[in-house]
């Protein structure tokens, strides 16, 4: 998400819904889509959260939840308006290694 592709694509928009990964667009690609969004007169960003409350987190707390402060730390600063879509942990996590499994003989 290079800034000069962004800016046409954000012209004449009122809302922009990021959608992005966990990867190397999660925080430079957001950052330049925010900057694009508010030199185009964008009157709402959502930014790719979908994810648990992280505002309260310290940084070092979770790698991925890092990223989505930083962004949004970097949006508050934009001056745009903002809706945050912080829905909890998604299910596909349970019985995985990053969630502890429960010993069903105790119940």
């Amino acid at each position: 998400m290079q800034p000069e592709t962004l800016l046409p694509v954000c012209e004449g928009v009122d809302v922009v819904v990021s959608a992005v990964g966990n990867n190397q667009v999660t925080v430079p690609g957001q950052k330049n889509l925010i900057d694009a969004a508010k030199q185009q007169g964008v009157k709402r960003f959502i930014p790719s959260d979908y994810s648990v409350d992280y505002r309260k987190l310290d940084y070092g707390d979770n790698d991925n939840l890092d990223k989505r402060k930083e962004v949004f730390e970097y949006l508050q600063q934009s001056g745009l308006e903002y809706t945050l879509i912080l829905n909890g942990a998604f299910m596909d996590n349970v019985g995985t290694p990053y969630m502890p499994r429960a010993n069903a003989s105790k119940f």
